[in-house]
């Protein structure tokens, strides 16, 4: 082993041999923008950006973000994919891919609640309730008749309301 790949080892373990908390401090200072990237460094990374400890200790650091969530369609692949909208050092954006949601239908309704995205789905009874700190997408129970063409969704006193073809469901619903 030469001495230059011995020193970048021995570099590289240096960071990961700090403890956990010094760790989350250092990553928490960090743009979420760039979280994307450093969850490739390693598994103890991947796992610390989307830890809930992070988000905990950004809030305690002033270092909270706001994001613009975008979703767009790749025509090389087929796919809607999900995007973070991120401001550069230099007043200059960017759009950072994020893998780990699933793709998207055309057509879906979404509303914000907090750090949640919940997303009704066109093609399906299914509801998607997307974390935007760990960047995770967790099933809603389902609904009882399907969200298709839904062309609504917005927020009245703390609940979602959902409203739905009047073609599709035979009679103009509404979910709360």
């Amino acid at each position: 082993m030469s001495s230059k790949t011995r020193a970048k080892k021995k570099q590289s373990s240096l960071f990961t041999s700090l403890p956990e908390d010094i760790i989350i401090d250092i990553l928490a200072r960090v743009t979420r923008c760039d979280y994307p990237t450093l969850s490739l460094v390693s598994k103890q990374f991947r796992s610390l950006v989307a830890s809930r400890e992070i988000y905990v200790r950004r809030s305690l650091l002033s270092c909270t973000e706001h994001c613009i969530y975008v979703v767009l369609y790749n025509r090389d692949t087929g796919v809607n994919n999900w995007y973070i909208l991120c401001r550069k050092a230099n007043s200059n954006r960017r759009l950072v891919l994020i893998p780990s949601l699933p793709d998207m239908s055309p057509g879906n309704s979404f509303v914000t609640v907090g750090s949640r995205i919940y997303m009704f789905g066109i093609y399906h009874k299914n509801a998607l309730s997307i974390d935007c700190q760990s960047h995770t997408g967790t099933p809603l129970p389902r609904m009882p008749i399907p969200m298709s063409y839904s062309r609504v969704a917005g927020i009245m006193d703390k609940k979602i309301y959902l409203t739905v073809n009047y073609l599709v469901a035979k009679s103009l619903a509404v979910m709360v």
